[in-house]
């Protein structure tokens, strides 16, 4: 989708993501809203105008594109449902905000990953029009490309996830239930393997 408009920018202390050619109304509150607060699970947004051409830039300093560190990396279980909470909790503070849920931007070019607290940032793109559905959909394949296939909770959240995407609307809540479910039949398998593991120690 933004491919062409989509120009990355690293320097030494700073990395910038920038769209151009975007669509900007200056008595839009929601636009107003966007480039005047911080808004949680969001990066930091700032308008540029130049030459008649409006370009948004997105601060992703510290973090790291999906694309690059999932490239060399597989997803587990954990980078699963850290990714959806991320969106879901995203999507209650634009809320808060009264802004739109469209806005957010869910395409895998442009979600950012914070590492170190398992978190996952996105975009907020003024007058965007792709269907939040649709990019769910995609995002739903790209973790299935990018899977652990050492991790057998992965791989099972993977497959179920692939059978929600049928359903229309998708609905995050709903995502969110089959990964927790996964979550806590781990959490419980590991549970019986310490405990025999004691038993057996003690016998």
């Amino acid at each position: 989708m933004f491919q062409n408009s989509l120009q990355i920018e690293k320097e030494l202390n700073h990395s910038y993501l920038y769209l151009h050619g975007g669509d900007w109304k200056e008595e839009s509150h929601e636009q107003k809203i966007i480039q005047k607060c911080s808004i949680p699970g969001t990066l930091p947004f700032r308008l540029i105008q130049e030459e008649e051409e409006n370009i948004f830039q997105y601060d992703f300093s510290s973090y790291e594109r999906i694309v690059d560190y999932f490239a060399e990396r597989k997803m587990s279980l954990s980078h699963i449902l850290g990714l959806f909470e991320s969106i879901h909790n995203a999507l209650v503070h634009l809320e808060e905000y009264l802004l739109s849920p469209e806005i957010l931007g869910l395409d895998t070019a442009l979600i950012m990953y914070d590492a170190e607290n398992n978190l996952f940032l996105f975009p907020l793109i003024p007058s965007k029009s792709e269907e939040l559905n649709r990019e769910i959909r995609l995002l739903i394949d790209f973790v299935a490309e990018h899977l652990d296939e050492t991790d057998e909770k992965a791989i099972l959240s993977s497959f179920f996830l692939q059978q929600e995407k049928k359903r229309d609307p998708l609905q995050i809540k709903r995502i969110l239930q089959i990964l927790h479910m996964q979550e806590e039949k781990r959490s419980s398998a590991n549970m019986a393997r310490e405990h025999a593991f004691s038993d057996g120690r003690e016998c």
